[in-house]
């Protein structure tokens, strides 16, 4: 639901630019070719599918996740460069300052994991096996099935079934 009055903020970095409690950014000043008060688009990242706007600097446009600008606004600068963005409940749409926070890497990929969005096992796009296929790799080695075997019979390098058998790769799969 969009709220119909919502508290809008100067983009630190940004002076030609709001940003609103509910994640909607717009041009603070009028320019060439802009009108003061118009609501940029939003577009999805397709890499990584979070919300982004396009802001212009001169001649120059860059394109800047929305939950960053509204961080930025409502929560002020990072305590480091090294801090990221983390949503609360783990939901890339939601950008209100309520629902984000700054968090170290570490602490944002625990959140991940904590939400069960983290992209472990078959759920990451690099993954030639799923969790199946890795328990059976270990089964075969207990069996005393020699690992170059295990390695031709699934596509997979040596060096790949001796980690997924110590424990090295596909660790969370028991």
């Amino acid at each position: 639901m969009i709220d119909l009055n919502p508290e809008w903020r100067s983009i630190p970095g940004w002076p030609e630019y709001d940003v609103s409690e509910d994640g909607r950014v717009r041009r603070a000043v009028g320019g060439k070719g802009a009108r003061a008060g118009r609501i940029l688009r939003q577009w999805r990242n397709p890499q990584n599918q979070y919300l982004y706007v396009q802001l212009w600097r001169g001649n120059r446009r860059t394109g800047i996740p929305v939950h960053r600008l509204v961080a930025m606004a409502f929560l002020g600068r990072p305590p480091s460069e090294r801090h990221v963005v983390a949503h609360e409940d783990g939901t890339r749409d939601v950008n209100h300052p309520w629902n984000l926070r700054w968090a170290t890497q570490r602490e944002n990929v625990g959140d991940t994991v904590r939400h069960g969005t983290h992209n472990r096992g078959s759920r990451n796009g690099q993954a030639k096996i799923d969790e199946v296929c890795a328990l059976a790799i270990r089964k075969m080695h207990a069996m005393g099935i020699p690992r170059r075997e295990a390695a031709v019979g699934f596509g997979l390098s040596r060096q790949a079934v001796d980690d997924i058998i110590n424990g090295k790769r596909w660790r969370h799969v028991a």
